[in-house]
């Protein structure tokens, strides 16, 4: 059994996944840290999900690094304490004043998106303009085409919400799959609407609160 890294990937965004060994090297001789005089050590794994590298830096008592003899997830090896893992991930931008509810599943989307899990996240997001228009029209009957057509707001945004629509549906329902370029559309609809139908009247209501 190798060397193993278990932990949340920052480039992808997929939890406990497991990481494959890479490479491993001492970067100073001794150090003073919480161990006493020990070792540091740098190791490389890569996302078995996404395949995108990690470094993770360790103190250690060993003078020397065995790839064969040493084994499980690193994280829980007694032998080396773990100091940081990067790159650090990027936080997601989620458009302010949203219900908490339509956030998690902006989050779900985003991450599928990182992952380049291009059904998915169109799908996500189309999910997230779902709960939109039942927030904003709890009363509202029909599919989710005639609650977008009874939101007041711009014909621009019901524009958009329609082409977003759209585009969770072939990603629902298509024989192919979407692309990048889909996703991303999707990605990009729904911030926009987001901000424009919760983040932007709440700003306004702040200012003007302030006067």
């Amino acid at each position: 059994m190798a060397l193993t890294l278990v932990h949340d990937c920052p480039h992808c965004h997929s939890q406990n996944v497991g990481f494959t060994f890479a490479n491993g090297v001492q970067t100073h001789t001794t150090i003073s840290s919480s161990m006493g005089r020990c070792y540091a050590w740098s190791f490389m794994f890569t996302c078995n999900s996404c395949y995108m590298p990690v470094a993770i830096t360790c103190h250690s008592h060993m003078r020397s690094f065995d790839s064969i003899r040493t084994h499980g997830n690193i994280l829980q090896n007694g032998d080396y304490l773990a100091q940081d893992i990067f790159p650090h991930p990027e936080p997601i931008q989620i458009p302010e004043h949203i219900p908490a509810h339509i956030a998690e599943n902006y989050l779900d989307a985003e991450y599928a998106l990182k992952g380049k899990r291009w059904n998915s996240a169109a799908m996500a997001y189309r999910r997230v303009i779902e709960l939109m228009t039942k927030d904003k029209l709890p009363e509202a009957k029909g599919n989710l085409a005639d609650r977008i057509n009874k939101l007041s707001v711009t014909d621009e945004i019901k524009e958009w919400s329609h082409e977003l629509r759209f585009i969770g549906n072939d990603a629902a329902h298509d024989v192919e799959n979407l692309g990048e370029k889909d996703a991303l559309a999707a990605a990009e609809l729904t911030y926009y609407i987001l901000t424009y139908i919760y983040t932007l009247p709440t700003q306004i209501q702040l200012a003007r609160e302030k006067e």
